[in-house]
This record gives C-alpha cells, structure tokens and sequence, in this order.
C-alpha cells in the first residue's frame, strides 16, 4: 500500500512539472488552443431565390465551412439586406462587409474594365469562347489587379450569357425599337442606342414590373437565372441568342479581412473560389441547356434565335460601344483589343 501512495505522489509531482513546463494541457487548454472561429458577412446582389445565390454563394459558403473545419464561417445576406445591390462594392472596399457577392455590372463607375469582363453588347457567339477569353486570355488577372488598387480581392463566380425572357417576340433588329426591357450595364446604354426602352430595376422589382407592364422583358442572366426569378410565369417568349458573354457574377473580397485570415485558410479560400468557377460554369451550361426544354414542354415558352443576318447586324451596332469603352482607360483598350483579335481569329 505505501509502493502505491508513493507511485502516485511521485507521478503527480511528474504531472505537475510537466504542466509548469508546458509540456502536459491542463483541461480547457485544448478549448484555448483551437483557433477562433472567423465570421465573414457576405451580401449578395440577388435574392435567395435565384440560380446564383443558391449554386454560387450558398455552395461556396458552405465549401468554405467543410474545409476549413468551421473555421471560416461566410455568412450570406440576400439583396438589400445591408446595402441596395449597386452599393455592395463600395461596402466591402469600406470593410462594411468582408465578402460581396455581386454583378460586373454594378461597378462599372468604380472599376472601367469590368464593361469588358461583364461583357461587351454581342461579343461572342458561345461560353467556351467566353471562359476562353476571361481565363486564358488574361481578363480575369487584369481585372484582379485593377479591383486591388481599391482595397479588394476579385475572383469572377462563373462565365455566362445574358438572354433576354419576353412578353412580346422578337425576331429583328427592328422588333427592338420602343420595347420597354429591365437592364443594367452595357446593355442598358446598347439597347437605348437601338430605339428600345431600356431601365434599371433591382432584382425584387422585376417580377412585379413584368406582371404590371412596366417592361415587356428582362435579362437576369440565362434562362435559367429567368425561370428561378419565375419570369415565364409571365414571359412566353424567350430570346436564346446570347446579348452577351462574361463574367457577370463577381466575388469582392476586402483586403485587409482576407489578408488577416490565417494563411492555410487563405490558401483554401484561394482554392476554392478558383475551383468553383470551373464548376459553376460547366453546370450553368447544362442546367440551362435542360431549363430551355423544360420551359418549352412545361411552360409553353416559345424560344427565339435572331437570324446570322439579324445578329451581324447588331453586333455591328454593339462594336460602336467597344470602342467607347476603349476610350476609357489603357486597360480597357488593351481588354478591347484581345476581344477584336479573338472574334478575328475564330474568322469574324
């Protein structure tokens, strides 16, 4: 009995030695050590209810959640719910929000080039074309660097088309003129330029405005971005020929709040973002590819694509615009002129 008592002592001596030294955790040391969870608030520029929110932001986030053992947690806020959408850049360059999930669109004013990354008025034909330009090409790194010199990291959330759902068919140049249509960017200045009539509305607003008669069509992205906003509950036309390629969809990342992750999170959230623009582009293709079938059978959507003639004509139309914004800026003539020699390698 005494072997034992003096066994005990002489461990617990051992023990305490070894916790003075800070060799053996106390209980609650592991609870300390761990690292602090990290929240990011991130709004978007959309509701929750459309195809980008839900396979953009909330897989991302949640992506981000999984590798990062709850770590990094992105916390994501519908449109409107700290800024109106067109304010989101200037709320994350300000660190109001660490994250913002927005439109090129949107910042056009703030950042010239981003007229070229969105997309230029009938630039191409195809999103293989599209992803080929913004990635190999060199837009996405020229983008990059022109949103960091306002305090920010870029990352583009996926190449798409804009197309347009409709009340009224379109099937000419002409059939634009005097059409009221919700845009936003490039497009808006595009199609006043052609006689229709053009106007911005937030993305809550759309909906009403088409059952009302405000507008008699709207672009919120492809058709599948159309049928998540339920537009061809109201639309029964729906455009097919792509307005424009790029990438529309943007990640805006504050500097100083990315920068003061830990760098293994920072290499994951890297990765991630990077990873999921291939991802979310091959499956945007598809799903849209499957909603256009889906709005024929099931909706009763007629489907409309402007003949080669109709299309040379606007895109001939649109080039006036490309030459306004390569105006702007050297980058922007440097961006102009990789799309003019692109369209003139595939024989255009």
């Amino acid at each position: 009995m005494k072997r034992i008592v003096f066994v005990c002592g002489v461990v617990s001596v051992f023990c305490f030695f070894l916790v003075f030294a800070g060799i053996l955790p106390v209980a609650g040391d592991t609870a300390m050590a761990a690292d602090p969870v990290i929240k990011w608030r991130c709004q978007a520029h959309a509701p929750p209810t459309s195809t980008h929110y839900q396979n953009g932001l909330l897989v991302v986030a949640e992506e981000v959640k999984k590798r990062t053992n709850g770590r990094l947690i992105i916390e994501p806020y519908p449109v409107n719910a700290f800024v109106p959408a067109k304010e989101i850049f200037n709320a994350v360059k300000r660190g109001m929000l660490e994250a913002g999930f927005t439109s090129s669109a949107y910042i056009q004013s703030q950042v010239p080039l981003a007229a070229v990354s969105n997309g230029l008025p009938f630039n191409l034909e195809n999103a293989l074309e599209a992803t080929y330009f913004i990635q190999q090409l060199g837009i996405e790194q020229m983008m990059q660097e022109a949103v960091k010199k306002h305090g920010m990291y870029y990352f583009s959330v996926l190449v798409n088309a804009w197309e347009l759902a409709l009340k009224k068919p379109v099937r000419t140049m002409e059939d634009f003129k005097g059409l009221k249509l919700r845009s936003t960017g490039m497009m808006e200045k595009y199609f006043g330029s052609i006689g229709a009539a053009p106007s911005y509305l937030p993305a809550p607003e759309v909906y009403p405005a088409l059952a009302t008669g405000v507008v008699d069509g709207a672009h919120f992205g492809d058709a599948s971005g159309a049928d998540n906003m339920k537009f061809f509950e109201i639309c029964k036309y729906h455009l097919t020929t792509p307005l424009i390629f790029g990438a529309s969809t943007i990640w805006l990342l504050n500097q100083k709040a990315f920068d003061g992750l830990p760098a293994d999170i920072q290499q994951i959230l890297r990765a991630i973002l990077e990873e999921h623009f291939w991802k979310h582009s091959v499956s945007n293709h598809f799903d849209n590819q499957m909603t256009l079938t889906k709005i024929q059978q099931k909706d009763g959507v007629e489907l409309l694509t402007l003949p080669p003639a109709e299309f040379k004509k606007m895109q001939k139309a649109g080039e006036k615009m490309w030459d306004e914004v390569a105006a702007k800026s050297p980058e922007c003539a440097k961006a102009v002129g990789i799309l003019k020699d692109f369209n003139k390698s595939l024989g255009r």
